[in-house]
């Protein structure tokens, strides 16, 4: 139905119409107003200056609203079509790991899928369906299909929220091994670490430091990944008996944005956190940023400890104090050992391997 129907035709026609309406209502007013002097005379007409101010303030009111809504719809439009790029650029990338057969028919897929994605964003079709997936996206699974490739072995966005298309995936026959981030489906082949005991291991080492008020920036709500987290903070808090505060964990969708709004919410708590636990090292290292415009003094006033453990969190000002190893090659590895395994019998059980995380200190 979009490929018929232009919505900037639809829009242009809403508008005129709209516009005929207000000078159609206009000259009924002018009409009727003619009508009441010409019977009551000037006697008969009523004093509306103080509702025309009314009118015309509220009528600036909506105005206001609507260009404010209108800058926030552009700017939230033009992140999506930054972070949307730089999907398919590293999918793209990831090409380079097949099998030399499919890696041409591949690439010519993703050249056709990139000019559709233009041409609908040229279009303004879909300005607020990022999210979703779209005609071209099953396409893209479809080209999985029609090539035939053996299996998959798939880490999901943290945007991703339909799994429909991975259902798809299965019901084809094709295997799908999922590692670290996984989708919330019952029946999969993951491999992945143990964020519970890494987030219980993360909030004991602040404790024995001395901190007694520790927060937490999670994740998007519908990641496993953050469900884990927090199941792992109560846990450890229960354990040491110390009462939870909701209050303290705040989500964060990951960008530099977000994480300024968690940081925002958790430094405004009555009870203001000595120690914050963040979902990654790059959300540390913009809480960090954010902690130090706030003229807080890193690892003196605030403290950070996140998961992932990446090699150039060593390289900022102020890395996390200590940092829950992942072991994201591994997983990799144990991944693609699982799903040769699924291929050669395709009969045999569901793979659920978890491997143990490790907190690696960094101030020792």
């Amino acid at each position: 139905m979009l490929d018929i129907i232009d919505p900037g035709f639809v829009d242009v026609v809403v508008a005129v119409a709209m516009f005929l309406c207000i000078l159609l209502v206009l000259e009924i007013g002018r009409w009727l107003g003619r009508r009441t002097m010409g019977r009551y005379g000037t006697s008969g007409a009523i004093n509306v200056d103080s509702l025309e101010t009314a009118v015309f303030a509220l009528l600036g009111l909506l105005i206001a609203f609507t260009f404010s809504g209108a800058l926030t719809r552009f700017d939230v439009r033009r992140a999506q079509v930054v972070e949307e790029a730089n999907a398919i650029g590293t999918a793209y990338l990831r090409i380079d790991l097949l099998p030399a057969p499919a890696r041409q028919p591949l690439r010519d897929t993703f050249r056709n899928y990139l000019d559709s994605r233009i041409a609908t964003y040229r279009k303004r079709l879909l300005p607020t369906r990022f999210d979703a997936w779209s005609r071209e996206d099953r396409q893209i699974v479809g080209t999985m299909k029609k090539h035939r490739v053996d299996g998959l072995i798939i880490s999901i966005a943290k945007n991703t929220k339909d799994y429909s298309h991975f259902v798809s995936l299965q019901q084809a026959g094709i295997p799908t091994v999922f590692f670290d981030r996984l989708p919330n489906l019952a029946d999969i082949h993951y491999v992945a670490c143990d964020m519970v005991s890494g987030t219980v291991q993360a909030v004991k080492f602040l404790l024995s430091k001395g901190h007694r008020v520790i927060g937490m920036i999670n994740g998007p709500e519908k990641l496993l990944a953050s469900h884990q987290r927090e199941e792992g903070y109560i846990k450890a808090m229960q354990k040491h008996r110390l009462k939870y505060d909701p209050s303290l964990v705040v989500s964060s969708d990951l960008t530099r944005e977000g994480t300024d709004k968690a940081m925002s919410k958790l430094l405004s708590q009555k009870r203001k956190p000595s120690a914050i636990v963040a979902f990654n090292d790059y959300v540390a290292m913009d809480a960090v940023q954010f902690a130090m415009k706030k003229k807080y003094k890193i690892n003196e006033d605030l403290t950070f400890v996140s998961y992932a453990n990446l090699p150039i969190s060593h390289y900022t000002a102020f890395p996390p104090i200590a940092s829950v190893e992942q072991f994201p090659y591994l997983q990799g590895q144990r991944a693609t050992e699982a799903l040769l395994e699924i291929l050669s019998d395709p009969s045999s059980d569901w793979k659920k391997i978890t491997l143990e995380s490790q907190l690696v200190i960094h101030d020792a």
